[in-house]
């Protein structure tokens, strides 16, 4: 594996039904997020247009053309045959970065999308970003303890509702 922090299998494959879900078959974009990749790919082996984007290059030794190589840094730089046809984007960023938050957001929020961190910027999310923050909370198969916020844009049974309080006061 090349990742460290794996979601645990329950979750990578609950994360996986939702992309299948509500992509209506179209293009899938799974943004640092190769357990739940990799448990769609174990739902349904054959299932064409859905890719890896991630920084580490040994998945492209893995999965060959359905990675595609992604940095943070430079959010944009990509094959223009997946600018704008993305049906739906799973992200877990390893960072948030300002140009991330006011590129990528703006970019994968005309999708149907999940998009999984800290609680970070919990304001910027819901105020401005219109995520809502869900009860879904993704445990991993280490030791890995940071408590995750998942956000989505969209309507899901599967993710429930958030019963975490933010404090309008904090940036969380």
């Amino acid at each position: 594996m090349c990742e460290n922090s794996w979601y645990d299998q329950k979750i990578g494959e609950a994360l996986a039904r939702e992309a299948l879900e509500k992509s209506n078959d179209g293009l899938i974009a799974f943004l640092s997020t190769p357990a739940a990749f990799k448990a769609l790919k174990e739902l349904e082996p054959e299932r064409k247009y859905v890719y890896l984007f991630n920084y580490d290059h040994r998945f492209g030794d893995q999965y060959g053309d359905i990675f595609v190589f992604y940095d943070y840094n430079n959010p944009l730089d990509l094959d223009s045959k997946l600018h704008h046809f993305l049906d739906y984007v799973l992200v877990e960023p390893p960072y948030l970065t300002s140009q991330f938050e006011e590129i990528e957001c703006k970019q994968i929020l005309k999708t149907p999308n999940t998009f999984i961190n800290s609680g970070a910027m919990h304001k910027v999310m819901y105020n401005e970003r219109q995520l809502v923050p869900r009860g879904f909370v993704p445990t991993f198969e280490s030791k890995l303890s940071n408590r995750l916020t998942t956000y989505i844009n969209y309507k899901s049974e599967r993710f429930g509702p958030c019963a975490h309080e933010f404090d309008d006061d904090v940036e969380e």
